[in-house]
Formats: C-alpha cells, sequence, structure tokens
C-alpha cells in the first residue's frame, strides 16, 4: 500500500475514528512562517551547546590523569 493508493486514506480514517470512539483528540498547532528562522536559530544554538558540553564531558573523562 502506498500514500497514494485510495485505500489507504480509508485505512488511515478507519484508524483515525477508533482513535476518535476512543476518546483521543489530536490538535495541531502551526507557527507563522516568519517564526521559521528564529525557531532554527533557536534550536542550533540548543543543540550547539549541548554538543560542546558533551565534549567537554569526554574530554575530562577521557584525558589521561
Amino acid at each position: 500500500m502506498t500514500p497514494e493508493d485510495p485505500s489507504g486514506e480509508t485505512t488511515q480514517q478507519r484508524c483515525l475514528d477508533r482513535l476518535a470512539a476512543a476518546g483521543y483528540r489530536q490538535v495541531v498547532t502551526y507557527q507563522p512562517a516568519d517564526r521559521f528562522w528564529p525557531f532554527q536559530t533557536l534550536e542550533t544554538a540548543i543543540f550547539g551547546m549541548l554538543s560542546l558540553l558533551l565534549v567537554g564531558f569526554c574530554f575530562l573523562r577521557i584525558r589521561p590523569s
């Protein structure tokens, strides 16, 4: 079954209907397009800092005494 296959949409809809019947709800929140680059910058900064902390930890842990 491929995403383009119409029977896939039917199967997906049945799955979503069963989840809704079981009480599950889905909320989708979109951010405005003008926030894309600030979010990318923030995410890069967070992962950059975490990687530097990991490098520092590894350097201190592995360094010969």
